[in-house]
C-alpha cells in the first residue's frame, strides 16, 4: 500500500476526506483535505482496508476492516473530527470483521455484514451479525 496521500477535491473537508477514505476502499496513511485555504495533511491512520465508513455528526467514522500488516479483522472505531483534526479511538466492535456496511439510521450507525475471516474476498461467507452505535 501506498504512503502517498489521497488528494481530492471537495468543497468541504468531511466529505473531502471520506470520499478519500471510501473510493478507495482503504484508509491511507495519509489523507489531505482542501478547505478555502488549500490543502492541507490530515493526521496519519494506520493502513487498513474493507472497512465501512459514514459521516454522523459532521464527523467521519471508520468500523472494523482489515490489516494486512496485522493478518487480522479489526474491530476498531475510529472518528475524525475536522475540528480538532485528530482520530480518536472509540470503543470497538462486538465482532471483528473485514467488509462490514455502514449506514446512518435516525441518528445511529449500524454496522451490518461483512466476514470475521482476515484474507477473505468479496466471495467469502457473509455474517449476518448486524451492531449498533450511538454516539454520545
Amino acid at each position: 500500500m501506498s504512503s502517498s496521500p489521497i488528494r481530492v477535491r471537495c468543497r468541504r473537508a468531511v466529505p473531502a476526506l471520506l470520499l478519500g477514505v471510501l473510493a478507495c476502499g482503504c484508509a491511507a496513511a495519509g489523507m489531505r483535505a482542501r478547505h478555502s485555504g488549500g490543502w492541507s495533511a490530515a493526521p496519519p491512520l494506520e493502513p487498513r482496508g474493507t472497512h465501512g465508513a459514514v459521516v454522523l455528526r459532521g464527523r467521519i467514522h471508520v468500523f472494523g476492516g482489515e490489516s494486512q500488516a496485522r493478518g487480522a479483522s479489526l474491530a476498531e472505531v475510529l472518528r475524525f473530527d475536522a475540528g480538532s483534526g485528530a482520530w480518536k479511538a472509540l470503543p470497538p466492535l462486538a465482532t471483528a470483521r473485514t467488509y462490514p456496511r455502514a449506514v446512518v439510521l435516525g441518528g445511529a450507525v449500524y454496522v451490518v455484514g461483512g466476514s470475521p475471516t482476515p484474507g477473505s474476498s468479496h466471495s467469502a461467507a457473509g455474517s449476518a451479525v448486524v451492531e449498533r452505535y450511538v454516539e454520545r
